[in-house]
């Protein structure tokens, strides 16, 4: 499935391209050895998929660590089935049903005060200038319309959408644009402005797709940036909340296009 995730983003990958010694006997013989599932040539990064049994996670992430100080320069991102999971939950558009709230992560006031300081700093980086709010349907309209509230600068809203990733499409097409934005973007101040930016992999997706078009600057401003889980290297300009939390919905993330309404960043408990 991570296989199908990384064709979906059109990323050139490689399977298990090589072994890293990790211990060796005292006739210099290895002893252990670590191979990583997967490697991504155009960031020189390995990636490692762990299952879901904990026995199988804890023995990976030593190896890791081990990797990481024997081959300090060598990159290696751990992608948990738990990851993988919460991508399908976003992509779920099955029965409906309001997920069970474990606890509020954000509360409303903090929401609120967060994006106002947000849009203080824009309307400070952008003075004198017209910025264009270019929201990634659906997850930022909800932050997109409070920011533009916020903001003391002249400001154009506009909207685009993606097609998303459907692990089990028996025939799943690239990322693509399903959506462009309503009016050009050459020559204008872009803030790309989205939900939640997690593996990066959609991110560096539009802003490649996006620089096309010649604006005059284009910039990342999202709601939630959940940096542990990058796979690819995405510049951020501007962040609300650093996201530990695995899945969670309100402000406009949604689980099965529910509670995007609610004012707050809830964490959901762990579904199936």
């Amino acid at each position: 499935m991570f296989a199908r995730l990384l064709d979906f983003h059109a990323l050139e990958w490689r399977y298990e391209p090589r072994s890293f010694p990790l211990q060796w006997h005292p006739d210099g013989t290895v002893h252990e050895a670590f191979t990583p599932d997967f490697y991504l040539p155009e960031f020189d990064l390995y990636v490692e998929v762990t299952t879901m049994r904990q026995d199988l996670i804890t023995r990976k992430n030593r190896k890791v660590r081990l990797l990481r100080s024997v081959y300090p320069h060598v990159k290696i991102q751990v992608f948990y089935q738990k990851d993988m999971r919460d991508l399908e939950l976003h992509a779920d558009s099955g029965s409906p049903g309001e997920p069970p709230i474990d606890h509020v992560l954000f509360s409303a006031e903090d929401v609120e005060r967060r994006v106002g300081e947000l849009a203080d700093r824009i309307s400070e980086d952008y003075a004198g200038k017209e910025v264009k709010l270019l929201g990634v349907l659906r997850g930022s309209v909800y932050f997109l319309t409070e920011l533009s509230r916020r903001l003391r600068i002249p400001a154009r809203v506009d909207f685009l959408a993606i097609s998303r990733f459907a692990p089990d499409d028996p025939a799943p097409q690239r990322e693509h644009i399903v959506q462009p934005p309503h009016d050009p973007i050459e020559g204008e101040h872009v803030l790309l402005v989205a939900g939640i930016v997690d593996l990066g992999l959609s991110a560096r997706f539009l802003l490649h797709e996006l620089a096309a078009r010649r604006p005059e600057s284009i910039h990342i401003c999202t709601l939630l940036d959940r940096s542990s889980r990058r796979l690819v290297p995405v510049d951020i300009r501007y962040s609300a909340f650093e996201l530990p939390a695995p899945f969670v919905v309100g402000c406009g993330l949604d689980y099965r296009q529910l509670s995007r309404n609610l004012p707050y960043i809830a964490v959901v408990k762990p579904l199936g």
